[in-house]
């Protein structure tokens, strides 16, 4: 029925190649996908030699946020003016982060700046803000008054409908006291006629307004951030090497604006000029130093895996939707992969013999049992001390009204989710409650169980607050009435008519008084 023999077949479709190499191919690839050394300590120079040339601190600023979190170029791009964040954490530690609306469906989120790149990530904004500014104003005046020219520094103080001079119209649009020529190419170039007294403030103003954005006042609509609060609304020519900055147009900066300033183009030879070019930084061999928006990215990506954060931390950190996309990040060399191995496991030494390792064998439950020290398992109440070789947990993780939750006197923040706890139960007890009088089916369980529940947690919490007991006491609280899969199964052992062997029942009965009694 076919051609060719089924076991000569290969399928169509390559392999998804395995992007975790080593060798040169991986060396290689390496390279081009991080920033080199020259290249971080150039822009860590230029950064602190806080340039006051426009395109200086644009590019300079927006790297050293790259650098702060990693993120796409478009996502800084698109940052509020008021994206700034502050808060503490529970020991009282200043958490500085950045309100980013992630790409590639992720949405809005903090993205948290690692406490060393604070100050960078501070200095880069006010830079930016500074920078900007003049752009949000003449935003908020367009919004504000529409119709009403823009009155910046180098505006004629004359009348709205008074006529110009060649002088005042070309000084209107161009905000600069320009030579004859210049007036000229500035009002032709605008397409306006080149005389005396044919234009005013207001009909230069119509024409301004038709060469605002398409789509202002919204500077990204689907997020509702106007020109007026974007952190990167700037005028026309802001960044221009040569022509004059535009005083009444306004204009916002791309991904190529930055890419273009951060790397070399052959194509036009020395007629461009980078960053680097402009400040006189060369590699080690004198070539012309190159980066790209994205290299910084990857960079943040690989230091966070060779860190101790998982795989969830560094897609969140990233706005990274689906974590198997980190590994496309990953560039640790394969000597860094087995230093983190060994870390991880000392077994695991590859590099020579790891000397005498201590052999652990399985050890029986008598010989667990007399170790000094069982291993507790944290809860935001406290610490649990069940013994999960014998059994998992059978509560459901109801831990406030579990036998084996401790409590410890003087941890303020438990205590405290241990009330909001106590206050969310009073809320449901009534509803439960309510219920039952409408004769709910099942609601006279649910009441019964908030009942018992509250009454636990109010001696809980007076225990907690007693100011004669000292700081660092441990509280254990029987709970005789507590759900167990368990006990619920010896009471009906216990209820049923059949008789039971008397060594049996007598078993259950020893069971039921170590568990407590009744269902706790």
């Amino acid at each position: 029925m076919i051609p060719i023999d089924v076991e000569s077949w290969k399928s169509p479709i390559p392999r998804k190649r395995d992007l975790i190499q080593t060798g040169a191919k991986a060396k290689k690839r390496r390279e081009k996908k991080l920033p080199s050394e020259d290249v971080l300590q150039a822009m860590a120079e230029i950064f602190a030699n806080n340039s006051q040339e426009p395109k200086d601190i644009f590019t300079s600023s927006v790297f050293a946020l790259t650098m702060c979190a990693p993120s796409r170029i478009s996502e800084i791009l698109e940052l509020p003016v008021d994206c700034e964040f502050e808060t503490t954490d529970r020991e009282g530690n200043l958490c500085y982060g950045l309100r980013y609306f992630g790409g590639k469906g992720y949405g809005s989120h903090i993205k948290w700046v690692p406490t060393v790149m604070v100050s960078v990530a501070k200095n880069a904004i006010k830079r930016i803000k500074r920078l900007t500014e003049p752009g949000r104003e003449l935003a908020r005046h367009i919004e504000q008054q529409p119709n009403k020219f823009y009155r910046h520094s180098l505006c004629p103080d004359v009348a709205d409908d008074m006529l110009l001079s060649i002088k005042q119209a070309a000084e209107a649009l161009e905000g600069e006291k320009n030579s004859r020529e210049d007036k000229q190419n500035t009002l032709t170039n605008a397409k306006l006629a080149y005389r005396d007294d044919v234009h005013t403030l207001d009909s230069l103003w119509e024409h301004i307004k038709k060469r605002q954005p398409k789509n202002f006042p919204w500077f990204v609509e689907k997020r509702d951030i106007k020109y007026s609060d974007a952190l990167f609304c700037m005028t026309k020519n802001q960044l221009h090497d040569i022509r004059t900055t535009s005083p009444v147009i306004l204009w916002c900066p791309t991904n190529n604006i930055f890419n273009n300033d951060i790397s070399t183009r052959e194509s036009l030879d020395s007629n461009h000029k980078s960053i680097f070019d402009r400040h006189g930084f060369k590699d080690k061999d004198g070539n012309r130093l190159k980066l790209t928006s994205h290299q910084a990215r990857h960079f943040l990506n690989t230091m966070a895996q060779g860190s101790e954060l998982s795989q969830k931390a560094i897609a969140d950190w990233s706005s990274r939707a689906d974590q198997s996309q980190n590994r496309v990040y990953n560039h640790l060399t394969e000597y860094e992969m087995v230093v983190k191995a060994e870390e991880l496991d000392t077994s695991m030494e590859l590099y020579g013999p790891a000397g005498e390792v201590a052999k652990h064998i399985p050890v029986t439950v008598q010989e667990f049992n007399t170790l000094e020290k069982a291993t507790p398992h944290i809860t935001e109440f406290g610490f649990c001390v069940h013994d999960y070789t014998m059994s998992p947990c059978d509560k459901f993780r109801d831990c406030l009204n579990c036998s084996e939750q401790v409590c410890v006197k003087g941890m303020d923040s438990n205590l405290e989710r241990i009330k909001f706890q106590f206050n969310e139960y009073e809320k449901r007890g009534v509803l439960a409650e309510q219920a039952m009088k409408e004769g709910t089916a099942g609601a006279d369980r649910w009441y019964e169980y908030y009942e018992n529940t509250l009454k636990h947690l109010k001696e809980l919490i007076s225990i907690l607050e007693n100011p004669e007991i000292e700081e660092g006491a441990r509280v254990k609280l029987i709970n005789d009435k507590a759900f167990s899969p368990l006990n619920r199964a010896i009471e009906s052992k216990l209820s049923t008519p059949r008789k039971l062997p008397s060594d049996e029942e007598k078993m259950l009965e020893d069971m039921t008084d170590l568990l407590g009694g009744g269902f706790g």
